[in-house]
């Protein structure tokens, strides 16, 4: 066989002429020139018993030295008994699949609730199945890889609602226990399933059906705070300038429940009318609900920088909602920030509920207790302002006109007694 002139560096740069021409220096190794593409290097090669043109990569990408070397590197892996191209191949895939295992718990929880939703009964329980993972799972495990992600991770999601919010807990599992099912049919996860109830979670937490559950119960079965320390307690929150604390001022204000507030989006709002409209899909009682909004509250409102690119209000750092644990852990910080600074004091905890701290859904039961205590408004009003419309009063109420006015009176003199312990209308300034 002839043997084919090295071309050097500079003669490769100068052609022009669309062709192939080889290189000499490793047979079969040809520099090919098209008016379209440019230059690329080329390896013509047996392989087997099929003719093969291996692509090398570009020109000057590639410089002559490197496709040398390369082609030099694919005619000893032919030599081995080794398909350069099924080689090339399989290494694709690897990264592909390599690639999915990396998407997140969050991600792969979107495409499995986009390849669900159509199987739900109604739009409320859509919602409600993608809204209780971004609660309670997104803020401990939404960034996390789903290929990462153990049951000890798990865990970290249910331990802290598994007992005091049983039924939401459980139906959390179920949809985390799903959203790891879809990732491993879809093969982006090669593990077990670490939200698996049987033969795994049911070892290491009590069963539902056993554990004594008091959601739904009355307010003051959770450890409300003292109505004669609000003040004292409310000032201290207003000290912390994050948005979960703000976000508690709010509830507080307001008296919502906690998930009302945490949902809460920006077109829920009517700023000139002071009304924050409340969906009845996010209700307890199924029913919108309007709240009217005092001085103090639109002045917690005023001090969020709106993001065009999250819906909701009150958000984490990924602008989704924020976690439910994350109200209690504002009000551990303050009560223990209290006890730091003065040694004989308790902190803020519930007297009458074996001294435990106070929980956020408590300050219901504050404004209730303060409201009962000490202004002359109704029952009715107090109970429409906590969204409680159980009795025949309250019912004829909401049916009328809600007492919105009532309610917002109500409301303002909340808002300045826990800024000033007294009932003198104050306005909060950003």
């Amino acid at each position: 066989m002839k043997k084919i002139k090295e071309l050097t560096p500079i003669q490769i740069k100068k052609l022009n002429d669309n062709g192939r021409y080889p290189v000499g220096g490793v047979s079969g190794l040809y520099i090919q020139v098209t008016s379209s593409s440019g230059k690329s290097w080329l390896l013509r090669i047996m392989v087997g018993e099929k003719r093969r043109d291996i692509g090398l990569g570009s020109y000057p990408s590639i410089s002559l030295a490197d496709a040398r070397t390369k082609a030099r590197e694919v005619r000893a892996l032919v030599k081995s008994g080794v398909d350069p191209i099924r080689l090339a191949k399989e290494k694709k895939q690897a990264q592909i699949i390599a690639q999915r295992q990396y998407k997140t718990f969050s991600e792969v929880a979107q495409q499995c609730y986009d390849a669900k939703k159509s199987e739900f009964k109604n739009k409320k329980h859509s919602q409600q199945w993608i809204s209780t993972l971004q609660a309670y799972a997104y803020s401990v495990i939404g960034d996390m890889g789903i290929e990462d992600i153990g049951i000890n991770d798990v865990l970290s999601v249910l331990k802290p609602i598994w007992e005091t919010k049983t039924e939401t807990a459980t139906r959390v599992r179920q949809r985390m226990a799903s959203v790891f099912d879809y990732a491993i049919t879809m093969e982006i996860r090669a593990k077990a399933n670490p939200a698996q109830w049987k033969g795994r979670l049911e070892n290491l937490l009590a069963k539902p059906q056993s554990i004594v559950k008091n959601q739904g119960k009355a307010d003051n079965h959770h450890p409300a705070l003292p109505v004669d320390q609000m003040h004292t307690f409310f000032v201290a929150l207003l000290q912390e300038n994050y948005m979960s604390a703000r976000a508690l001022a709010f509830s507080i204000l307001t008296g919502a429940r906690s998930g009302e507030v945490r949902f809460m989006t920006w077109d829920e709002l009517d700023i000139n009318k002071s009304i924050w409209t409340i969906r009845g899909t996010r209700m307890k009682g199924g029913k919108a609900h309007q709240v009217s909004l005092s001085p103090c509250a639109l002045s917690i409102i005023n001090m969020i920088d709106r993001d065009m690119r999250s819906a909701y209000v009150f958000r984490n750092s990924q602008r989704n909602p924020l976690s439910d644990a994350i109200f209690k852990k504002v009000i551990v910080k303050i009560h223990h920030a209290n006890i730091k600074k003065d040694p004989t004091s308790t902190g803020f905890i519930d007297p009458h509920q074996d001294h435990r701290i106070v929980t956020p859904h408590g300050f219901r039961s504050t404004l209730k207790d303060w409201a009962r205590t000490q202004t002359s408004h109704s029952d009715e009003v107090s109970e429409l302002a906590l969204a409680h419309i159980n009795s025949d009063a309250t019912r004829a109420a909401y049916a009328r006109d809600q007492l919105l006015d009532e309610r917002y009176q109500l409301l303002n003199e909340w808002g300045a007694f826990c800024l000033n312990g007294n009932a003198t209308h104050l306005r909060l300034v950003k």
